[in-house]
């Protein structure tokens, strides 16, 4: 190659890397017509920023050592996360036009910023800062005059609106930085009426929730999670002005977390349904905390993690509940299974006996097995173990009440076991455990076990006869005889007796009252009945037989016991009202 043309070569070289060096030049911030306020920056990448208010003082924020955004200025403490992305994001993403106005001393009167409403200054670890002032509205009535980088914009209200907030709003809300996401560790120690206190002591195991207080064992997945979640979300509701000096007693709670965010301690104090306390990890700030907290967060959500100790049901065991299985144990009464085939099914008797059933009492036990709270924990270490084997809580075999709830979505049947009554104050208690785990016995409320003990028959349903047609005449029936002994029917719109005198209108009664849709009062178990002692046909006028009930009159001052259709094991008793009208049948 020659010189000529080696020369025309490093010349067009030359030339070309002169037009790529000048056309990736960024032109200055100013000649431009429309920019980024921040010029592509981001406040969350920044050293520090600030802004202040025109005659107010300043708020500063700045990043500490720990990465985390605090507040410098006018007060010293952690800068509220949630307040900082909504700041970050309006003016990270805040865009500005050229306005035509020149930075000069009639240009900033005509744009109100002679005296800014508002001074924001940002700085970046490379040195770079950023100052941009605020004045009157534009033209338009949704956007501010801005004063940076020389010259005069107009940029968005919002640049404005989301820095109206005051100095409290500015403090993170939150008492713990361990969030649920991030924690492996809570331990939460309560004062309990009594001068007695309760731990609760959650640790991550194997990827799920393990309780090592008040017992050692499993934690239900979802219990575990809804307390630890509770507990770690307590938030501030009002910083008090100058010190908060705690009462000098022990802390009425204290709460321990470990997580992603190192390890916390906070101690609490409760006035009132108040709750009150120190941040160490930010100065011993004091802060309080309203009543609604107290309750959800050291009322409800303790007491949701003790029923789920029992019964992990859910929320709703009404909802959930399938199947249940009570047995009083031998000599001490009958086993009762209730079962519905989903939660939206009807319930059925299927132990002692098969028979429909009323939703009411069903509902009553399910209610039952939801308020299965774990009250109290026994800790006693001088008796047989596991405790269950030790006969002061009434739990071995042969004094113990069965219950074994199955929910939808289980395969196998949660066993508990229920034991001796004991006082505790005005309240009285039950001992229990779970079949599975039989060292961990817990008190219950006796209310709730006095529902679970009920005998089958309050289960079952008490329609006796539900007849829609008309009912014009009856037959009655004494003993085994197949032969009516009387006969009552219309004639003429009159009831009356065949072969007797005059109209018989309060049998009429009796049957458009109450015997076209007779209910019993309780159920009564027909096992050991015997022959009943009267029949009643219910029929039409040609003779079509409608239903028959079966009549036990066991005296004069007894109720009567009836059944209708073919013979079982369940007898209805009627009250003392009908039990009068029907015998008027045969008297």
């Amino acid at each position: 190659m020659g010189l000529r043309a080696l020369l025309v070569l490093l010349l067009l070289a030359g030339g070309l890397g002169a037009v790529l060096y000048f056309t990736d030049q960024k032109p200055e911030t100013k000649k431009l017509s429309e920019t980024a306020v921040l010029e592509g920056r981001t406040l969350s990448d920044s050293l520090r920023f600030r802004w202040q208010w025109l005659n107010r003082p300043p708020i500063e924020i700045a990043r500490g050592a720990d990465g985390r955004y605090r507040m410098a200025e006018p007060v010293a403490d952690l800068a509220s996360v949630a307040r900082l992305k909504d700041i970050a994001t309006s003016w990270d993403l805040a865009q500005m036009r050229k306005a035509p106005l020149a930075l000069d001393d009639a240009g900033r009167a005509k744009a109100g910023l002679q005296s800014p409403e508002l001074v924001f200054t940002a700085e970046w670890s490379d040195g770079v800062k950023s100052e941009v002032q605020v004045g009157a509205p534009g033209p338009l009535g949704d956007t501010r005059f801005l004063a940076v980088h020389g010259a005069v914009w107009e940029g968005p209200g919002s640049l404005l609106e989301c820095l109206k907030v005051g100095v409290d709003d500015m403090r993170e809300r939150s008492v713990f930085a361990n969030a649920f996401t991030g924690a492996n560790e809570v331990r939460v120690d309560m004062a309990m009426p009594g001068d007695r206190r309760e731990v609760f002591h959650l640790k991550t195991k194997d990827g799920g929730w393990s309780l090592l207080a008040p017992i050692e064992g499993r934690a239900d997945t979802v219990g575990a999670t809804q307390f630890v979640t509770q507990v770690l979300s307590l938030r501030v509701d009002n910083f008090p002005s100058g010190v908060l000096r705690p009462p000098e007693r022990v802390a009425d709670i204290e709460v321990l977390a470990r997580g992603g965010a190192g390890e916390e301690t906070v101690k609490l104090w409760v006035e009132n349904g108040q709750i009150f306390g120190r941040l160490p990890a930010r100065g011993n700030i004091g802060f309080l905390s309203d009543s609604l907290q107290y309750a959800q967060i050291f009322e409800n959500a303790p007491a949701r993690l003790r029923a789920r100790i029992l019964v992990p049901m859910g929320d709703s065991a009404f909802e959930n509940l399938v199947e249940a299985v009570v047995d009083p144990g031998q000599g001490r009464g009958e086993r009762m299974h209730l079962q519905r085939t989903s939660p939206t099914a009807d319930w059925r008797l299927h132990e002692p006996v098969e028979f429909a059933t009323e939703p009411t009492p069903c509902q009553e036990l399910a209610e039952a097995v939801q308020g299965l709270v774990a009250r109290e924990f026994v800790d006693a270490t001088d008796g047989k173990r596991p405790r269950a084997e030790d006969p002061r809580y009434g739990l071995v075999p042969q004094s113990r009440l069965s219950v074994s709830l199955r929910a939808a979505a289980d395969q196998k049947a949660t066993t508990l076991w229920f034991g001796a009554e004991f006082a505790r104050g005005v309240e009285t208690f039950v001992y229990c455990c779970r079949a599975d785990e039989p060292d961990t016995v817990v008190a219950v409320q006796k209310g709730h076990v006095d529902t679970l003990r009920r005998s089958w028959l309050v289960y079952g349903q008490r329609r006796v006869v539900k007849q829609t047609a008309g009912i014009d005449r009856i037959d009655l029936y004494q003993g085994q005889n197949t032969t009516a002994v009387r006969t009552f029917q219309i004639e003429a719109g009159k009831w009356t007796q065949v072969g007797a005198p005059g109209n018989r209108d309060e049998v009429g009664n009796v049957v458009q009252e109450d015997l076209c849709d007779l209910r019993g009062d309780r159920l009564v178990d027909a096992r050991p009945l015997g022959a009943a002692s009267w029949a009643v046909q219910l029929m039409r006028k040609g003779g079509d037989q409608l239903d028959l009930i079966r009549v036990w009159d066991r005296g004069q001052d007894q109720l009567l016991l009836v059944q209708s259709g073919e013979p079982g094991p369940v007898a209805f008793e009627l009250n003392k009202r009908l039990s009068s009208d029907l015998r008027a049948f045969w008297k």
